[in-house]
């Protein structure tokens, strides 16, 4: 990546043939071989084998606090394996016998999905205590039902004809459908075919059959009454990222709209910069932790739902930032500007602070200025658990290490320098949370590492290649 600043201006463009610190992301593989009880199998063998690359990785680092052992959570899943039939297989049409799941067998084909159903699975440790065996059945079941609608609704912003407008409206009527007291769903297909210009007609009937299916979940869980209100939020905030991401799918980005469009998005505090706004409201893992806690018999004795959502907040962001980390080349070559790519862009534009300067490509010490703001948002949501929920299979804290982990791991073996490097500033930041001082329990948030908020452009100079990103 290179950028030149001129005369208060920026252009910032990519030439993808010249090294970078960052090599370009390995091609996942992903299960669509497979069928039946293989699927589950898979699962099993993939979580085992995450669980023990994950305590290799961060063996020689300090979180503070208690020693992190992640044995607890993968020994529950493996002894809860036997749950998996119950969640990934339906009734057949025909015949009594059990078939896996249509929503499943389409997530086996798209490129990293059935990496997050894993993951996914995990998440409902956080309640597994208050939870009966027949709970974490509809818990998984619902997940993974969610996991491959939303993979649907990105298709919206890749491939329908429509502005960033349409489409946050578009997501929105469909994602006010899983938790409206009514809801017709022949009225909802026909609003699809009739919107959503360019998807086929199957991609509308499968939005409106996991719509139909979730709500049927949602709706006759023991908690679902209590988290309502939080998962429609979650899903208002879903479609608003989703509009903003349109505004990145053009040749000629004009980030000023993205900035007024992102600045609008709710944030717990002031300081986060618009460019994590907008990537936490795309990642929908907090709201998966809403689906376990509707599906429980019981809620945690005083559970605190509104810090529960605030940790979230800041995990979300995590999560979203890491993604657009791993995938910023691959995203580059498909014209894609993500979060990532604006955030090294306004911090270079901080950094120079004067005209005629210009860089090949970004430097660790520049990722190191978001892993920092990273870390502090990690540290915040720790700050944020509640009590006690140290005492389950996993808690926020674990979760703020396990995921990054993975995340990383899942882009490729050239991703371990960028992982330690991460692991290294989120130890502090932990053992920061940890000290009497910051411990669970308390929220002091610490000053971000700030990005400037706002990017001018130039007209495009001879010779740039393969990428611009112009802003007026």
């Amino acid at each position: 990546m290179s950028v030149w600043y001129r005369n208060g201006m920026i252009l910032v463009t990519f030439d993808l043939t010249q090294h970078s610190i960052l090599a370009p992301r390995e091609t996942m593989q992903t299960p669509s071989h497979l069928r039946g009880p293989e699927v589950e199998e898979w699962i099993a063998r993939t979580l085992s084998a995450l669980g023990k690359r994950a305590a290799t990785e961060i063996r020689d680092h300090d979180f503070g606090g208690p020693s992190m052992d992640f044995r607890p959570l993968f020994d529950s899943f493996a002894r809860d394996a036997g749950l998996l039939p119950a969640a990934l297989r339906v009734q057949a049409p025909k015949g009594s016998d059990l078939m896996l799941d249509p929503a499943v067998e389409g997530l086996l084909g798209r490129p990293n999905s059935m990496y997050r159903c894993s993951g996914a699975l995990l998440l409902t440790y956080l309640f597994r205590g208050w939870m009966t065996d027949s709970d974490v059945c509809r818990a998984w079941a619902t997940k993974l039902l969610c996991v491959r609608l939303f993979d649907l609704l990105d298709d919206i912003v890749d491939e329908a004809h429509l502005d960033e407008n349409e489409v946050g409206q578009a997501i929105a009527e469909t994602l006010h459908s899983l938790t409206a007291p009514k809801s017709d769903f022949e009225v909802l297909h026909e609003r699809l075919r009739t919107r959503w210009q360019g998807l086929t007609v199957e991609w509308a009937a499968e939005v409106v059959e996991l719509v139909s299916r979730i709500r049927a979940s949602l709706l006759s869980a023991p908690q679902f009454s209590v988290v309502a209100q939080s998962f429609r939020s979650e899903n208002e905030g879903f479609a608003a990222g989703q509009a903003v991401s349109r505004c990145l799918r053009r040749p000629k980005v004009d980030v000023s709209q993205v900035r007024d469009l992102a600045w609008g998005l709710p944030s717990p505090a002031a300081d986060v910069p618009w460019v994590d706004r907008y990537v936490g409201e795309l990642t929908w893992i907090g709201a998966l932790t809403l689906v376990d806690l509707a599906c429980a018999s019981l809620l945690p004795r005083d559970f605190d739902l509104p810090r529960h959502l605030e940790a979230w907040y800041y995990l979300d962001i995590v999560v979203g930032a890491i993604d657009h980390f791993v995938t910023r080349e691959a995203d580059l070559r498909r014209g894609i500007v993500n979060s990532v790519t604006l955030a090294l862009a306004h911090d270079r534009e901080a950094e120079a602070g004067r005209a005629d300067a210009s860089a090949p490509c970004p430097r660790m010490q520049d990722y190191e200025r978001l892993f920092a703001r990273w870390a502090e948002y990690s540290r915040r949501a720790v700050s944020l658990q509640a009590p006690g929920s140290e005492h389950a299979e996993v808690d926020v804290r674990g979760l703020t290490v396990l995921i990054p982990v993975v995340m990383f791991l899942q882009g490729g073996s050239e991703q371990r320098d960028s992982l330690h490097a991460y692991l290294r500033v989120l130890g502090a930041a932990l053992r920061s949370a940890s000290s009497p001082s910051t411990g669970a329990g308390t929220f002091e948030p610490t000053p971000l590492p700030t990005i400037r908020p706002r990017i001018r452009s130039r007209d495009r100079p001879p010779g740039c290649s393969d990428f611009s990103l112009l802003v007026p």
